[in-house]
């Protein structure tokens, strides 16, 4: 193989590795009378790098470093000795060198790729307006994806951090509100995923970069995702192609990074829909979309369960007892104003509303403990205020019956719990 050949075939190598890194969008191909240059760049319009002409290089390069910021990799070179010219060095073994060399680059910053050109593109957006990246008021939620398409999606970009993946849902038409409002890698937008075994619930959650229509696809866009399908998400290849029957209603080809499953399942009810502000209800078959409100703290808020909430919190505050009070001014002098958010998680159980109204009139205004009558009336409709108290709890298996229940005033409800 010639000097010349061997390069052409290198470089192609080299953008098919980068592509397999989920990086294909992002390289631009300078060619060059002594070589060819590799860009990875973040688009940026005044972005210009001037490659090294006296030797047929593979070069890669960040466009951060025209930005005066630490250069995301240093440049990868590969000259072959330009004095042997039948090339006697072996393509498998120079490619192998090559990618570890890219490698290498791309991690020599101590971070992946995208994750560098999001902050670059933070930086750049917040030197151009003034405030920082823009907060997307919406999401879009996606009708029952296969549970192993989720988790693909997740070991793919465990592997290759930054990796860009794909999702493929079924559907009439196109998402207009991806279509109309075009998501980018400095304007994400979430996405949450029903699975199709479950489709009461949101089990996944990423970010989107990118939409696009499948039917408006190139030839070198189809060959380069299919290809890309193949290594990553082989179960959705035939999708993609055009193999399976529901092809015609999944036009829209979604590019997700950042996939992750929820510690705990979001109910679908919790998403709110921009066309009617209603909660969206579960269907009974997967398929569909909405764009919904975006309510991100959902997902990244600790998730604990109320039993282990309340034991944490008696456990801080009898430590907090122990603490004199100039202890505690001194820690309330750090302490947080606004409190961290949390979600808790609880199992509660259906009252039957009849048993209710049964103890309430039975009591007739008087709490049946302390034999006064009820503290105050409610403001809705004028009835003493006395609540409903299980004498066995429902939780240690006590029946919702009018026999195992007595109306409280609340001072004597809660001495039933706590007292």
């Amino acid at each position: 193989m010639k000097l010349r050949e061997f390069n052409k075939e290198l470089v192609k190598q080299a953008k098919a590795y980068l592509f397999d890194l989920g990086l294909s969008e992002y390289i631009q191909v300078n060619e060059w009378k002594r070589g060819t240059t590799l860009y990875l760049s973040n688009c940026l319009e005044y972005t210009e790098w001037v490659p090294e002409r006296r030797s047929t290089d593979v070069q890669i390069a960040s466009s951060a470093d025209v930005l005066e910021m630490e250069p995301l990799s240093s440049i990868v070179k590969f000259t072959p000795d330009k004095a042997d010219k039948t090339c006697r060095y072996s393509l498998e073994e120079e490619s192998g060198k090559l990618r570890h060399n890219i490698d290498q680059a791309l991690t020599s910053a101590g971070e992946n790729f995208l994750g560098y050109l999001y902050r670059v593109w933070e930086e750049v957006d917040t030197k151009k307006s003034g405030d920082g990246r823009e907060q997307q008021e919406t999401a879009l939620f996606i009708n029952g994806i296969y549970e192993g398409n989720g988790e693909t999606m997740i070991h793919a970009q465990s592997k290759c951090p930054g990796l860009v993946c794909y999702a493929q849902p079924y559907g009439p038409g196109v998402i207009q509100c991806l279509k109309k409002n075009q998501p980018s890698p400095k304007r994400t937008m979430r996405v949450y995923f029903s699975t199709t075994i479950d489709l009461r619930h949101v089990h996944f959650t990423g970010q989107i970069i990118r939409w696009e229509d499948k039917q408006m696809l190139s030839r070198g866009r189809k060959r380069s995702v299919t290809r890309h399908l193949r290594k990553h998400q082989p179960g959705e290849v035939a999708l993609f192609k055009g193999t399976e029957e529901k092809t015609a209603n999944a036009r829209n080809l979604i590019s997700v990074v950042d996939v992750r499953r929820l510690p705990t399942p979001i109910p679908l009810e919790r998403l709110i829909k921009v066309s009617d502000n209603s909660p969206r209800k579960p269907r009974t078959q997967s398929g569909g979309f909405s764009e919904v409100y975006d309510d991100g703290w959902l997902e990244d808020v600790e998730v604990i369960s109320r039993t282990q909430h309340d034991a944490e919190i008696e456990r801080e505050i009898r430590k907090s007892w122990k603490r004199s009070d100039s202890k505690l001014d001194q820690r309330l002098r750090t302490a947080l104003i606004q409190p961290e958010k949390i979600q808790i998680t609880s199992v509660g159980y259906k009252r039957n509303p009849d048993v209710i109204v049964k103890v309430l009139r039975r009591a007739n205004g008087i709490c049946e403990c302390c034999g006064h009558p009820a503290p105050f009336n409610r403001a809705s409709d004028g009835t003493p205020f006395l609540e409903v108290h299980h004498i066995k709890p429902l939780s240690e298996g006590g029946p919702d019956t009018v026999g195992n229940a007595e109306a409280l005033c609340p001072n004597c409800h809660r001495m039933k719990h706590f007292g």
